[in-house]
């Protein structure tokens, strides 16, 4: 069994695929408890167990007769007149080694499935440099998006086991059955807002929202959809008529903070 092939390589995906330890262990004590006459090599870069109770996998592959090789595989060919695999791995300790199988298992990288970008451009959702889902923070909305009411779980965020994808299922459903308790949506003030009389329509602040927050009318100047606008304020960055402003954040708001710490520091 050869671990990470395609995984944690810079040149192809620099990720952990961090299922794959686990379940080599799991199929090579299988293997030995089935066929104690067979031998089991796992060739890995070095053994990674994330989940609960997943060390005794090792230990009992240990005790089972599993052979561990830490090192990366250079070269494998066939012997046509054996029918067997040829191997040569470069072991960390050892040096080089040659190795005969008859079956060789390859850990490969998970990537994420086919339509991903095509789901997060539909959706507006934001994606990892990897190309998977991304959560709106890793740690305080774990399984929030950028967008309200799109929740993520299991593996369209990256790579993972059963038990954190049910683990994340559940949170999505406490976070869902959350919002629908309340009986209604509380949406932050702090939007964009379009002063009719300076916008020109030029559509600028439309290509430019990450959102599709702002659309043009039919009367020719622009209007946000305040229940989709995050605040982000690109929108009055990009306007070239200053037609934009950000509710609680305008120019002369911003100003009047800015003026009253200045008097203060100079009280002082």
């Amino acid at each position: 069994m050869i671990q990470c092939v395609g995984s944690r390589d810079k040149a192809t995906h620099q990720w952990c695929s961090k299922i794959c330890c686990s379940i080599a262990l799991k199929h090579a004590r299988s293997i030995r408890k089935q066929f104690p006459n067979s031998d089991v090599t796992i060739c890995y870069k070095d053994i990674r167990l994330v989940g609960k109770t997943y060390e005794d996998y090792l230990y009992d592959c240990q005790q089972l007769g599993v052979k561990f090789i830490q090192g990366d595989v250079e070269t494998v060919s066939e012997d046509h007149e054996s029918k067997s695999l040829k191997l040569k791995v470069r072991d960390a300790y050892k040096g080089e080694i040659h190795l005969d199988a008859d079956l060789l298992v390859l850990s490969s990288a998970l990537i994420p499935g086919e339509g991903v970008g095509e789901l997060a451009r539909t959706l507006n959702l934001s994606c990892s440099r990897d190309g998977f889902l991304m959560e709106l923070h890793p740690k305080l909305a774990p399984v929030d998006t950028n967008v309200d009411g799109i929740y993520l779980c299991g593996a369209c965020q990256g790579p993972k086991d059963i038990h954190e994808s049910i683990n994340q299922a559940r949170a999505v459903v406490s976070r869902v059955f959350g919002l629908l308790a309340k009986g209604k949506v509380e949406v932050d003030l702090a939007k964009s807002i379009i002063d009719e009389d300076l916008c020109i329509g030029c559509g600028n602040c439309v290509a430019k929202c990450s959102y599709h927050a702002i659309e043009l009318t039919t009367v020719g100047y622009a209007r946000v959809i305040e229940v989709a606008c995050k605040g982000c304020g690109v929108c009055v960055v990009e306007c070239p008529t200053r037609a934009i402003q950000l509710r609680h954040f305008k120019d002369d708001q911003i100003l009047a903070a800015v003026e009253g710490l200045l008097e203060e520091v100079v009280a002082k």
